[in-house]
């Protein structure tokens, strides 16, 4: 066994995804700059690996039919941009305009979002990469001419790499992503596991229940976020066998976590002056148990291992259940007949990944992949930024005026061999908000000091070219890859990169070069953080127009899952609408950490968002909640009753959402089904069966009461929780934009 877990293919297999794409592209750089340099020399190899580096930033862990234009586009980006510089390189003033020109146009490029990003950083590397190759270098008349080519070169070889070893690597992507999304159900549930295990000492120093429930919101907006990046991966093409494979597992990971959310409901019922039963915490500690299990099952879907099977559940059939009140006997109950669901659902999603071959889908291809982030660059989303409130104009103005002062600084100073180094600083290191900027400023300053170190010891044993080539095209891929995971290692690994380029430049390592990066980089990271405060976009100027998007949301989730009456699935607009609902949850979870690092002044709204976040969680939970009972017990619901009372509530819901914010589309009561009182539904008889005691037997059993009255009294009294969290969500919104 330790032999097998010893070979190459399983070291490879053991890698994520982010590394997995970084080696990608450190080995295109390597071919390409191999052949080159067998077929025109290294000081031509050098050239096509600058355009080559700089055209790698786009390629990015996607599936391969989004990856043709960014490619494109990167490629035609960076040999602008080389021949910009090429033809003002020798004018300081042509050269400083050309800069600020490039900044700012490559900022803009953020309009589109996360794509749009990577092209930001391929113009602004290849600013550098380029001022770097003619300050370095006597390139005049032919020469420059025969750079540019080679720049070109590279550009269009690394898109083509990049195209080609995406479609390769598209079924390891998707495996990849599903087990990322497996971990991320795991947390969610150690999340919920871990709050439960705090009830007890809440209940007796009376903390604050909204507050303690941010830990939880947050892993509920990150899940969102992993879900998304899924999706787009195996949603893109349904026609291959390998996406088809772990489209069934993956909506049941989907289908799971909505289960947990729902649980929240009956966790949030539990009275703050109630004792917490044995009963409960030992079903917290089994939550403990699922999310190892999902763990198992993310290293199975990663690593080719034997599948785990599904653990037994605890006995919590012989736990003493004398110490919960009878009132709460029916929240309980509720409670461990919604884990029996959670762990049949563990079970089917297990049973549906760990087939090896295509299934067949149960959803309309049209409504899988409209659930895929947008691809395509329209012209209205650059329109948009156009105005001086947009962050996305300002970060621009901002980062500009910026790179304008290092330009002028990185001449004044006594050193000025390298003038790219300090405007790479700036440009990395200022981000479009505060938080960002002082994470990348300290990241940087740390990175650069360790890649020194690092620089230093290697041309200190004096290696080949043909080893400098090799540890080039290593930082690259570790630069790459970890980007977006920890800057600190992106930033080290571009330290050595560059001073790798001078030692080939110059034959040799000038003597002050490691200070000269040293200082640059100090200098660089100070401006960027003076600057972040010239016309900033404060996170409060963008929330309420958050705040109102995320009431729509609402209000369109519970729309649609309470006009669906008992049917099995959301369909295409009903599941647009709860990702809606995560989507702008995890932007504004993004805001609330934002605004933790903001000046005080600028954040005195930051309990009032709380409030709305956790608020929205809890009314997202009940609303699952709702499409939980509705599917799970639909054989016992009596049509007519059961639409009635979704219409009513749907009515009084859409009715409050209103008041606060204007709905395209009020909800709708069915044509057929009577119109919604005004009245309020009649309190739930607390002396029915549903409120006997529960027995022992009963705790992690699937079976339902077969009453119809019971099953509508069960959904009558969701949804008056859940007209209840409603109201609660319209007043913290009100008090947030007062």
């Amino acid at each position: 066994m330790q032999a097998t877990q010893l070979t190459p293919v399983a070291l490879a297999r053991r890698l994520p995804a982010h590394l997995v794409n970084g080696l990608s592209v450190g080995a295109g750089l390597a071919s390409i700059t191999t052949a080159v340099a067998l077929a025109a020399g290294l000081p031509a190899a050098l050239t096509v690996s600058s355009g080559a580096a700089v055209v790698s930033i786009a390629d990015t862990v996607a599936p391969p039919q989004a990856k043709t234009q960014p490619m494109l586009m990167a490629a035609l980006a960076a040999f602008a941009v080389a021949l910009l510089v090429a033809l003002c390189h020798g004018h300081h003033v042509l050269m400083g305009l050309a800069v600020l020109l490039i900044t700012f146009s490559a900022i803009l490029w953020t309009a589109w979002g996360k794509r749009g990003g990577t092209l930001t950083f391929t113009m602004i590397l290849s600013l550098v990469f380029q001022m770097a190759a003619f300050d370095q270098g006597h390139l005049e008349g032919a020469a420059m001419w025969t750079h540019v080519g080679w720049v070109a070169l590279g550009c269009a070889a690394m898109a083509g790499w990049s195209l080609a070893s995406g479609r390769v690597l598209a079924p390891r992507y998707q495996s990849l992503a599903v087990a990322d999304s497996l971990r991320a159900l795991a947390r969610l549930i150690e999340a919920q596991a871990d709050w439960l295990a705090t009830l007890p000492h809440r209940h007796i120093q009376g903390a604050d229940p909204e507050g303690s429930l941010l830990p939880l919101v947050r892993q509920q907006a990150t899940i969102a976020d992993v879900l998304q990046q899924t999706r787009d991966l195996l949603y893109s093409d349904l026609t291959r066998p390998g996406a088809r494979r772990w489209i069934p597992g993956f909506i049941g990971i989907v289908d799971v976590r909505d289960l947990v959310l729902a649980c929240q409901v009956d966790l949030d019922q539990w009275p703050a002056d109630t004792p917490v039963p044995e009963a409960l915490l030992q079903w917290g500690r089994e939550m403990k148990d699922l999310a190892a299990h999902l763990d198992r099952t993310a290293e199975a879907a990663a690593r080719h291992l034997p599948w785990p099977t599904l653990p037994v559940a605890r006995d919590i059939a012989h736990t003493p259940l004398s110490d919960v009140p009878l009132a709460l006997n029916q929240t309980l109950l509720s409670l461990l007949r919604r884990h029996a669901q959670m762990r049949l659902g563990l079970q089917r999603l297990r049973d549906a990944v760990a087939v090896p071959d295509a299934q067949p889908l149960t959803l309309d291809t049209a409504v899988l992949q409209s659930m895929r982030s947008p691809v395509d660059w329209p012209l209205a989303n650059l329109r948009a930024v156009l105005s001086w409130r947009s962050p996305v104009l300002r970060h621009a103005a901002r980062t500009t005026a910026a790179m304008a002062c290092a330009y002028l600084l990185a001449h004044s100073l006594p050193w000025t061999a390298h003038p790219q180094w300090m405007l790479m600083t700036v440009a990395v290191v200022l981000r479009g908000n505060l938080e960002q900027t002082l994470a990348r400023r300290d990241a940087r300053v740390i990175g650069t000091l360790a890649g020194c170190l690092l620089a230093s010891l290697l041309l200190a044993l004096q290696p080949n070219g043909w080893v400098v080539l090799a540890v080039l095209a290593l930082a690259l891929s570790i630069a790459h890859a970890y980007a977006l995971v920890d800057y600190r290692i992106t930033s080290m690994a571009g330290a050595v990169l560059a001073l790798l380029q001078v030692h080939v430049a110059h034959g040799h390592m000038p003597s002050l070069a490691v200070l000269e990066r040293l200082g640059d980089t100090l200098v660089g990271a100070g401006l960027a953080w003076g600057f972040s405060y010239l016309w900033p976009a404060w996170e409060r100027h963008q929330l309420p127009q958050l705040v109102g998007r995320l009431l729509r949301a609402e209000a369109r989730y519970a729309h649609h899952v309470m006009g669906q009456g008992v049917q099995s699935t959301l369909g295409e607009r009903g599941s647009h609408a709860r990702r809606e609902v995560y989507d702008v949850v995890w932007l504004l979870t993004q805001s609330l950490q934002r605004m933790q690092k903001e000046p005080s002044s600028q954040r005195a709204h930051l309990g009032d968002l709380e409030t709305v976040v956790v608020r929205s969680h809890r009314l997202t939970s009940q609303i699952a909640g709702v499409r939980g009972l509705l599917l799970a017990r639909q054989a016992e619901f009596d049509p007519a009753h059961t639409l009635r009372l979704l219409g009513q509530a749907d009515a009084r819901m859409g009715a409050l959402f209103g008041e606060v914010i204007p709905l395209p589309t009020g909800p709708t009561t069915p044509a057929n089904e009577p119109q919604a009182s005004p009245t309020p539904l009649a309190p739930m008889d607390d002396t029915g069966a549903e409120h006997a005691p529960i027995t022992n037997t009963a705790l992690l059993s699937t079976e339902h009461p077969q009453s119809s009255d019971s099953a509508l009294s069960w959904l009558a009294r969701r949804l008056r929780q859940a007209e209840v969290d409603a109201q609660a969500l319209v007043q913290a919104a009100r008090a947030f934009m007062a």
